[in-house]
């Protein structure tokens, strides 16, 4: 992988579970980000939904170190 390539983390903060937020958050991460990344021509795109919109801090570190230490 080149360590040069651009990478871009989507993150979308969720207030509720409700089936529609959790469709949305399933299409973003199965669908649209696979998608994008899936071209080789925008660099690699993760996806990451917080639910615990007060307390997400860690859990968004944690997702950007994964996305930075990922080689796919």
């Amino acid at each position: 992988m080149d360590t040069d390539e651009p990478k871009t983390l989507v993150v979308e903060i969720k207030g509720s579970g409700d089936p529609e937020a959790m469709l949305k958050a399933h299409t973003m991460q199965n669908v649209w980000v696979r998608a994008v990344s899936g071209l080789n021509a925008f660099g690699r795109w993760r996806g990451a939904e917080f639910w615990a919109i007060n307390e997400f801090k860690p859990d968004l570190d944690r997702a950007i170190c994964d996305m930075l230490a990922s080689e796919t």
